[in-house]
């Protein structure tokens, strides 16, 4: 009752695509995720620290040191406060020696990179990510790696002067 029709045809689209894949949805979940009935993003600042801070973490585990020194990263990471926007378990990663971070995360830190697709795209990467999608593409992890989300020199306010978050119903449409 008073929920956007065009938001019903959305959640039923999706349900199909999922369904097609052999997903079950739970169908009561709630069309909107407050009383507002209003779609809101966090803040660009936020988006834009989890999308470097991911970016930051997987360089840190599978880049080399000579193509990316440590340094480099550890400075970034101070100067744009992105130990903020690290999980927990993020954090007990980039504690680690870089080395031992490679030998204990690299066949793992590559999850990140799905994460990091969806900022960058809602941050107007221009590679939109499929609904369905196996191993990301090679090409694409080097262009939001160490293109679109590598900001090292600056900070997230340089990063955000450069890019424009999308429009929030292109955001919610995908």
């Amino acid at each position: 009752d008073g929920v956007d029709p065009l938001r019903v045809a959305w959640r039923e689209r999706h349900y199909c695509q999922l369904a097609e894949r052999g997903f079950h949805c739970a169908r009561w979940l709630p069309l909107y995720r407050d009383e507002v009935h209003e779609d809101r993003l966090r803040p660009a600042e936020e988006i834009a620290g989890r999308l470097l801070a991911l970016n930051t973490l997987f360089m840190y585990v599978s880049a080399p040191e000579d193509a990316v020194p440590t340094d480099s990263l550890r400075a970034f990471v101070e100067r744009s406060q992105l130990i903020q926007h690290f999980t927990p378990s993020e954090s007990e990663i980039w504690a680690l020696p870089r080395e031992q971070a490679h030998a204990e995360h690299a066949d793992n830190i590559g999850w990140r990179l799905e994460n990091m697709w969806v900022l960058a795209w809602m941050l107007g990467f221009e590679t939109e990510p499929p609904f369905y999608q196996g191993q990301l593409p090679e090409d694409v992890i080097g262009a939001i790696v160490m293109g679109f989300a590598n900001e090292l020199d600056g900070d997230v306010g340089t990063f955000l002067s450069r890019v424009g978050l999308r429009p929030v119903d292109e955001i919610a449409e995908l």
